[in-house]
């Protein structure tokens, strides 16, 4: 706003302790915190940087609570459950694997799973296209410990156009490539996995205008997992939950962005 001056603090209005914070983190994860990490084991990995980790930081953002600020999350629970478990993003299981009211996805590959995701945002239904299909903005929209990093780029977007990246799971690196199977200006294109890990990716990006000023980005994903069983019991494990947290992230930049 135009009357804040000067520095701001941007913390949250209700600062943590790292232990809470952990406690918090693990009942929303569903997960047990046990074992605490004790400050000579900090200061041993990270010498003089353990302070950081160890030392307080009770930092309050004393201007923005001032001038009404309203805060998105207020609480750790509520920032922790947006982070790993969007509403708006829901992946279920296809009962019937085919198209299932997929474009783009050809008569002979089959569909094992799907994810949906849409945001509204106060922009036009043209600008917010010109945004996300330009293929550098990918890795604005994307979590930095995905590791993406862009290869090849076409010279200008299209059907057929091909876009080469690579991005990383853990310490494994691994080569991405898509093509532009629809292409539809100003309201929808679909990009196609061709070489990756997964068996079938087709990911459907749609721009549909919502009122004057604004409009709503929907993205349906329908995807498989290579390997049968195995490739199964991974989308249990982990799989869903690193798309839902990176689907989450992108509608956050998305908000960001434009709202």
């Amino acid at each position: 706003t135009d009357h804040i001056r000067g520095a701001i603090n941007v913390t949250s209005p209700r600062p943590s302790t790292s232990k809470e914070f952990a406690l918090e983190l693990a009942k929303v994860a569903g997960v047990r915190a046990v074992i605490p990490i004790p400050g000579f084991a900090l200061r041993i990995v990270f010498g003089e940087g353990a302070q950081v980790l160890t030392a307080s930081q009770n930092a309050a953002p004393w201007k923005l609570m001032d001038s009404g600020f309203e805060f998105i999350y207020e609480s750790l629970q509520d920032a922790f459950e947006e982070e790993l478990h969007p509403e708006a993003v829901e992946v279920k299981r296809l009962k019937s694997r085919g198209n299932q009211k997929s474009i783009g996805v050809p008569k002979n590959h089959r569909g094992c799973y799907q994810l949906t995701s849409s945001v509204i945002l106060k922009s036009t239904a043209e600008t917010t296209f010109e945004f996300f299909s330009a293929p550098p903005n990918l890795a604005l929209s994307t979590p930095s410990w995905v590791g993406f990093h862009i290869k090849k780029l076409p010279e200008e977007m299209m059907k057929g156009s091909e876009i080469e990246y690579r991005i990383k799971l853990g310490p494994f690196s691994m080569n991405w490539r898509s093509v532009i199977s629809v292409w539809e200006p100003g309201e929808s294109f679909v990009d196609y996995q061709q070489d990756g890990p997964y068996s079938l990716w087709n990911h459907e990006h749609v721009v549909l205008d919502h009122g004057v000023g604004r409009c709503v980005v929907k993205d349906v994903v329908t995807y498989n997992l290579p390997f049968g069983l195995i490739g199964r019991i991974a989308h249990f494990l982990f799989v869903k939950k690193l798309l839902i947290r990176i689907f989450g992230f992108r509608r956050r930049v998305m908000q960001m962005r434009f709202n």
